[in-house]
């Protein structure tokens, strides 16, 4: 079985890209925490989004925004030939925008004490 599932944050903002045949997608970083980490080390995953996925991230999700995605380990051979991976997203699932994030922050700064 190849699923992949995780929790984490976009590195940067979602760019929409089309191929030639007008499909769009977007191809972004999730920064992924390793749990039981003493350091707190994290991974840099590759994800692959395609179609209305995109375009739902590319609205909602900025730098920083903390999403839930599943989706499949995916090979393929970048351009000097060598074996890449990346995670095929199937479904996202937004837990944090920074829209949120701002508003948790200042509540959290601003609540009476």
């Amino acid at each position: 079985m190849n699923q992949f599932i995780a929790i984490g944050r976009t590195t940067k903002d979602i760019e929409i890209k089309r191929t030639q045949n007008n499909k769009e997608y977007a191809m972004f970083q999730l920064a992924v925490t390793r749990p039981h980490s003493i350091q707190k080390d994290t991974d840099f995953i590759p994800c692959q989004v395609w179609n209305k996925q995109a375009n739902l991230l590319q609205q909602y999700c900025h730098k920083g925004s903390q999403i839930g995605l599943t989706g499949i380990l995916q090979s393929y051979k970048d351009k000097d030939n060598k074996i890449q991976w990346m995670v095929r997203v199937y479904s996202c699932e937004f837990l944090q925008t920074n829209n949120n994030l701002k508003k948790d922050t200042y509540l959290k700064n601003h609540k009476k004490k």
